[in-house]
């Protein structure tokens, strides 16, 4: 979608990945 934003993006997708959803 966004080359610019792919590794923010990435990175984003990452940590909701690996930590627990505690915000609602």
């Amino acid at each position: 979608m966004y080359p610019k934003d792919s590794k923010l993006v990435d990175q984003l997708l990452y940590e909701m990945a690996t930590k627990p959803i505690l915000h609602t």
